[in-house]
């Protein structure tokens, strides 16, 4: 978080690309908007402003894309619950500590229950037992709970949240759940980030997530990043 507040860009401008072309399709699917066909045909005309590659490395690129797209669109279809909202937007503030952000989905099942369900792009899902504690999650969770949702009425039971991993090598999309957390344990913990957050410093800590960060090779941790220090 650090580095990318300060200016650091994962150079892999073209899954950024990628990636926001997905979840634009996504919300549209989810508004009634588009239907496979069309998201099929716009990707492929436009397949040409997001990867710059050219011959077969190209329609690799494509073939891959398509894969993604369709794979989100099944798991749509087959998904049980409804779709009460898209890149739902939310802001709640403890003591000085303001949270503000987006999911991506609001869903809610037959018995009322919402859910927060988070689509990611990337070909890496995070283990099962990061999903259980992912603070991201957990915080999104805390914001429905507490009805800092725009449009989202609250007081309605928190059943969970999901990762969903299109463009894995799975046979079927990648599921990684998260159950309800405790909203006072997770507006604790909101707190303690703020905090550290807001300080004249910042301690670099190596946790699981580096792994996947698009900018380690910045982090003086890492061993490709022990050039920013020395």
């Amino acid at each position: 978080w650090f580095l990318e507040k300060s200016g650091a860009r994962d150079g892999d401008s073209q899954a950024a690309l990628l990636g926001s072309t997905i979840h634009a399709y996504a919300k549209l699917l989810a508004d009634g908007a588009i239907d496979l066909t069309v998201a099929q045909n716009r990707l492929e005309r436009t397949w040409h402003l997001i990867d710059l590659n050219t011959g077969w490395v190209h329609q690799a690129g494509l073939v891959d894309a398509l894969r993604t797209l369709n794979r989100f669109f099944s798991w749509h279809s087959d998904n049980p619950r409804t779709v009460e909202a898209t890149e739902a937007k939310f802001k709640f503030t403890i003591g000085r500590v303001i949270v503000s952000g987006s999911a991506d989905r609001i869903e809610i099942d037959d018995d009322g229950a919402r859910y927060i369900v988070d689509l990611k792009t990337s070909r890496n899902e995070i283990t099962k037992d990061d999903a259980a504690t992912n603070q991201q999650m957990a915080a999104y969770q805390a914001a429905l709970a507490s009805g800092a949702f725009e449009g989202i009425e609250s007081g309605a039971k928190v059943a969970g949240a999901e990762l969903v991993y299109p463009a894995t090598d799975s046979v079927n999309v990648s599921i990684r759940e998260q159950g309800p957390q405790p909203v006072d344990q997770t507006r604790a913990t909101l707190t303690r980030v703020g905090e550290a957050m807001s300080g004249a410093s910042f301690v670099a800590r190596i946790n699981t997530n580096c792994r996947i960060c698009a900018v380690r090779s910045l982090c003086p941790m890492q061993g490709e990043g022990r050039s920013v220090i020395q």
